[in-house]
């Protein structure tokens, strides 16, 4: 999120061709070098770039999480039919992350 003088970001607003459906994007790239661009896009145009990179780097986060839950315990291999027995596995594997990160 562009909170410091390293980043800065562009909008623009557009209308997807087929849908009609109104779109703004969010560019997001290193002030000084002009390198490293992110794009992030929204079709809720009432949110305002700042909001549209928070929500995206709190996103990260959790993407960032369900990649190492993948990686580190195999949460992508579920065994079992029962729904309320795969949520359990789930949420205490996810459980056991955070406070073990704490």
């Amino acid at each position: 999120m562009p909170n410091n003088n390293e980043d800065e970001y562009k909008t623009v607003k557009v209308v997807l061709p087929k849908t009609k459906l109104p779109l703004m994007i969010v560019i997001l790239r290193d002030r000084k070098t002009k390198e490293k661009v992110h794009c992030f896009a929204t079709t809720d145009i009432e949110l305002d770039a700042q909001d549209l990179l928070k929500k995206y780097r709190y996103r990260w986060i959790i993407e960032n999480g369900l990649k190492d839950l993948v990686a580190s315990y195999y949460i992508d291999e579920v065994y079992g039919k029962d729904p309320e027995k795969i949520e359990l596995r789930r949420s205490s594997l996810s459980s056991t992350v955070l406070w073990w990160r704490e």
